[in-house]
């Protein structure tokens, strides 16, 4: 009784219903992404997949969290330092899972080219590895 009564609110709301538009967003990424062609390089894995994803129909590409994290076995939602895009070198690694920062804006690049937008996933509530035991900062 209780799904009916949750059903009937959702489509006889007041804020009416949200048709469809015609845009497909692709997410492009699962939980343990990882190409063996494409090590710690998922931007560009993404920008040669492009033209295939325009072809069917994607209308904008989802990107995992591309800040650095505390390795780049890291995919993402474990985040060290949200300023560092994969241009900086910290915790071990210049590149985050999606490799470099050059290669990030290339993979965008790749997308508007390809007609098609980019939307970045983030969790700005989590924040991990900063700092050290000791209070010495962040280690190498």
């Amino acid at each position: 009784m209780l799904l009916v009564a949750v059903i009937s609110c959702l489509q006889f709301n007041s804020y009416g219903q949200n048709p469809f538009n015609g845009q497909i967003t692709f997410e492009g990424f699962w939980w343990n992404y990882w190409n063996n062609n494409y090590p710690n390089g998922w931007s560009n894995y993404l920008a040669d997949l492009a033209p295939r994803l325009a072809a069917v129909g994607i209308n904008m590409v989802w990107y995992p969290p591309c800040i650095k994290n505390n390795s780049t076995s890291s995919v993402g939602y474990s985040p060290f330092d949200y300023y560092d895009l994969g241009d900086k070198y910290q915790q071990g690694s210049l590149k985050t899972r999606l490799g470099d920062k050059n290669e990030l804006l290339r993979s965008i690049a790749v997308m508007h080219a390809n007609g098609m937008g980019s939307i970045q996933d983030a969790v700005l509530s989590h924040m991990d590895n900063a700092g050290s035991s000791t209070g010495a900062g962040a280690g190498n």
